[in-house]
């Protein structure tokens, strides 16, 4: 079981952070806005395909309707595109917020792929002739691209085409990979000359003969071809107005966490906390959470922070089949959320008791911290005690660096990243539940770390109304919170009771469950598999980022 699975719990927990995607919103088109809604049509499901000239009429298809050659639409807010997938496909989803979605079809052996590319400097579809030369299209590098890789590669087709008032460059070729062969479709759907859209449909071809002689190439080419038709964009400017609603009321929120010294962070602490992981209603690991609050002052039990905050050390396992996944964590932050730091060690065995067992163990090492920059900006002042200076304000953002040694090494280099004033701390986002109101419903935007993606994402956290829900066999009034990564992220739902007592926690894709319990019934459960000592963290030695928290000189 690969660690992910484990991590995937602690976000249902609000242990571990899980988090939102950066989304964009929607770019101009080249010369102008881009339309705020769908501008390609989307056809009749009744009506027949025309013929793509070069391709589907010279193979000979026998036209089939797309309600018969496509599956249900496909719509991601976030990539801003909608469309229609080949029908009998499955979807695979990806981390990759420019990695709109993959279809695959184990039976015909089909790969659709779907991206969004994003240049950095405008690029045309189609190669076009200037005063000082040529300016090569996306078309024609792409498949000089495929062919540099497949030098004998067939190239059937090349040329534009329009989908409502929008140009696609299709292009079609034949090549092999081993043994194989293989037919490749590939529609470049320009929404600017800085954002395109990528389907790449990979299909089995006939080893020999023309395409237009073997049925499933021609019934590749048929089902390309209508889906091409169906490409819509999406209109997104609702997506800028929620998130700017979201992080006005995130921004109250903080100050509402600020007031009296950080009291409301401090009030939430929960000094234990045994948990059930549960799969598919089976136990399959726990967790044991402590929370306590350390005084900046004192250094002996606060050693290395010289700030008042939260600490939170979290164990957990699980055990499936012959693999074991331990994770220690150690998590703190300033009750002004300032200053952080957090570590996770995680080991895992797999084949577990056979000849083949295999231990592997991996680490990580955050530390960040709030600070003011001096940015420049010409619509200011200059300051007239340095007229030299260029004119420029003061402007809060976070520092924050991970780090991922290997076991035997202590100084790898840190991975840097400046979320913006809306980050909260890895240990604030594992108490996140207890810290929102629950007396009316509400939604918040926050960034938080998210360590399976490298990222400093978007959180999205909806509180619910007041219901009936069923939680271990229980119905029960709670409210529910929902907390996903990403716009268009699977949630997990907290279930929090009228008076703020945490009941529990669902994740329904990973079918996954977690119920609060006490430690005699995970012994009870477990037996002597139980282990709830506190996993030891190695000092990360002799970097910059290890020592940036560090109690100040003459603090003791």
């Amino acid at each position: 079981m690969r660690t992910s699975i484990l991590l995937s719990t602690w976000i249902v927990l609000g242990v571990c952070v899980w988090a939102a995607a950066q989304d964009r919103t929607a770019p101009g088109r080249a010369g102008g806005r881009a339309p705020a809604v769908a501008l390609s049509p989307d056809r009749d499901a009744s009506a027949a395909p025309t013929p793509i000239p070069g391709v589907t009429d010279k193979l000979g298809l026998e036209e089939k309707r797309p309600s018969e050659l496509l599956g249900d639409r496909f719509e991601s807010e976030t990539a801003g595109i909608s469309f229609r997938p080949p029908a009998g496909s499955k979807a695979v989803r990806q981390s990759d917020q420019d990695h709109v979605i993959d279809y695959t079809d184990d039976d015909r052996g089909w790969i659709l792929k779907v991206t969004r590319a994003k240049l950095a400097q405008p690029m045309p579809l189609q190669t076009i002739k200037t005063n000082t030369g040529e300016r090569m299209g996306l078309l024609d590098y792409t498949v000089a691209d495929i062919q540099k890789e497949q030098p004998a590669a067939e190239v059937l087709r090349q040329e534009i085409i329009n989908v409502g008032e929008y140009g696609v460059g299709v292009a079609a070729l034949r090549f092999n990979i081993g043994s194989k062969r293989y037919l490749r479709q590939q529609g470049i759907f320009q929404a600017t000359e800085t954002l395109y859209y990528v389907f790449s449909l990979t299909t089995p071809a006939a080893k020999t003969g023309p395409a237009e002689a073997n049925a499933d190439e021609r019934l590749a080419a048929e089902t390309f071809k209508a889906m091409l038709d169906t490409i819509r964009l999406l209109d997104r400017s609702w997506i800028k107005t929620d998130q700017v609603n979201r992080l006005f009321r995130t921004r109250a929120l903080f100050l509402d966490w600020g007031d009296k010294g950080g009291k409301r962070i401090k009030d939430a602490i929960v000094p234990e906390m045994w948990l059930r992981l549960m799969r598919d209603g089976k136990d399959v690991g726990y967790s044991y959470v402590s929370e306590e609050f350390v005084e900046g002052k004192d250094a002996r039990a606060n050693p290395g922070r010289a700030f008042d905050g939260v600490l939170i050390n979290v164990r957990s396992r699980t055990m499936e089949g012959t693999t074991q996944v331990d994770i220690g964590s150690q998590m703190f932050s300033s009750l002004d959320r300032k200053h952080e730091d957090w570590a996770n060690v995680v080991n895992v065995v797999t084949n577990k008791g056979l000849a083949n067992e295999d231990k592997q163990q991996t680490s990580e090492y955050g530390f960040s911290e709030l600070k003011m920059t001096r940015v420049v900006d010409r619509s200011v002042e200059r300051d007239p005690k340095d007229p030299k200076a260029p004119p420029g304000r003061d402007v809060e953002s976070y520092k924050l660096s991970v780090t991922r040694p290997g076991r035997k090494d202590t100084r790898a280099t840190a991975e840097m990243h400046t979320p913006s004033v809306f980050y909260i701390p890895q240990a604030v986002g594992s108490m996140l539940p207890r810290l929102v109101p629950l007396k009316r419903p509400i939604t918040y935007l926050f960034q938080s770390y998210v360590t399976d993606q490298h990222e400093v994402i978007l959180r999205y956290v909806d509180v619910g109304f007041e219901k009936a829900v069923q939680l271990g066999g229980k119905t029960v009034r709670a409210i529910p919170i929902s907390d996903r990564v990403r716009l268009e992220g699977v949630p997990t739902i907290h279930y929090m009771s009228p008076d703020g007592a945490y009941l529990g926690s669902v994740n329904e894709e990973a079918k996954i469950t977690i119920l609060p319990t006490d430690k005699a019934t995970l012994e009870k459960i477990w037996a002597n598999r139980l282990d709830l000592k506190r996993q030891e963290i190695p000092k990360l030695e002799n970097t910059p980022e290890s020592t940036s928290l560090s109690r100040p000189q003459g603090v003791r």
